[in-house]
């Protein structure tokens, strides 16, 4: 197929079933807005010549730029807003390089593995990243009777950061272990349709992020905050449905 004359019905047939249950099972604000707003823009990436490492290179260099933006935003709320609209272009960047991967043949291990090792760094940094820009800017919560100094979100900050680490490794652990049991295959059944609201909440967090931040640090905090809460839960909760269906 000639890459200059690819359409968005090309890049539509390439969207497999398997891709659709996984997008709709793992990324839900993927499947219903970044997947389908993905297929209108990819063509106009293809026609440039850009390759699928090259777009997800372009999304690690926005990422960076988001990075900086929220890092500036301890000394003005208004670089908040800018970072989180990049972070959603880095979103939207990271569907169209798949959708490039697949329309074009262009799979490698190479390309899936630079894929999730930005997405890794992003999951990992972005909370440390806001837990010190709350932290500089010196800005203090006061919710109810309770005022929350800023040291508070260098706390929040490694308890999420902690949080995802021990959920990931969970998961890499149960992983490497037969699941012929039927104990194992028994509470993943059971346990499908909790995994699956979760992983719906969790996938419009970033996205709902912006929503947040155009509160200034107010926002950012709750938002944190939640994030932080809901990283916890969640890996405390994988630890104890691993443990039960052992």
């Amino acid at each position: 197929m000639d890459k200059k004359n690819i359409t968005v019905q090309d890049v539509k047939d390439s969207y497999s079933d398997q891709k659709k249950k996984t997008d709709f099972e793992h990324h839900m604000w993927m499947y219903l807005v970044l997947r389908p707003l993905s297929f209108y823009i990819t063509p106009f990436f293809i026609k440039m010549g850009l390759s699928a490492n090259e777009v997800t290179i372009l999304g690690g260099f926005v990422i960076l730029m988001s990075f900086s933006f929220f890092l500036a935003g301890v000394f003005s709320e208004v670089y908040l807003i800018i970072g989180a609209l990049l972070l959603n272009l880095w979103l939207l960047l990271d569907v169209i390089d798949g959708n490039i991967s697949r329309v074009c043949n262009q799979q490698s291990d190479f390309g899936e593995f630079l894929d999730f090792l930005v997405g890794v760094i992003v999951g990992y940094l972005l909370p440390v990243i806001f837990s010190f820009t709350l932290y500089f800017s010196r800005f203090h919560l006061n919710l109810y009777s309770l005022n929350i100094k800023n040291e508070f979100w260098i706390l929040i900050g490694l308890i999420t950061l902690f949080s995802l680490a021990l959920r990931r490794t969970a998961s890499l652990k149960m992983a490497t272990i037969k699941t012929n049991d039927q104990r194992i295959q028994s509470t993943a059944i059971n346990s499908s349709k909790i995994k699956l609201v979760l992983k719906t909440i969790q996938s419009f967090f970033r996205p709902v992020l912006l929503l947040f931040i155009i509160f200034g640090y107010t926002g950012l905090s709750f938002w944190l905050i939640f994030y932080a809460l809901f990283s916890l839960s969640t890996a405390l909760g994988k630890i104890l449905i691993n443990l039960k269906g052992l």
